[in-house]
């Protein structure tokens, strides 16, 4: 889905990129606007996958409520020795360490999503300004 529309704005700054050559006979005006619509292309395509990421990390965290716990350790580790010199555990510690294990897995997650809601934040933040930004100065130099 992400490649079908990269590859529509490609298209679409291609067209573009030939309306400003067939318009424009001067070189630094061709490459003043190549620029500007390379950076507003950039833009929105940070903008687009920041924000398709960030309805995904909602819809899988709060909507459908995946089990995020399923892609950590298991809690098998805590009933076979590491080492053949180690005895075998208890019955209490290897509850115990499933536990902790449990916990840990829970902590992991909570990290993952904390993470990846970071980075989506963060692509939204830096692409929208971007494409705005180059984008009104585009706007501004067809009125003119």
């Amino acid at each position: 889905m992400i490649l079908g529309i990269a590859l529509i704005l490609v298209t679409l700054l291609i067209f573009l990129l030939t309306m400003i050559i067939k318009k424009s006979k001067n070189p630094k005006t061709i490459l003043k606007m190549i620029y500007l619509y390379i950076l507003s292309f950039v833009g929105i395509i940070i903008t687009v996958v920041a924000t398709i990421g960030l309805v995904n990390l909602v819809l899988r965290q709060y909507v459908f409520q995946v089990d995020m716990n399923s892609y950590y350790y298991p809690a098998e580790i805590c009933s076979n020795p590491k080492t053949p010199t180690d005895k075998t555990p208890t019955k209490e510690e290897i509850a115990q360490c499933e536990k902790d294990q449990e916990q840990r897995n829970k902590e992991m997650a909570m990290s993952d999503t904390k993470r990846e809601l970071a980075n989506e934040i963060a692509g939204i933040l830096i692409g929208l300004p971007l494409w705005l930004y180059h984008w009104g100065i585009i706007r501004k130099e067809k009125e003119i």
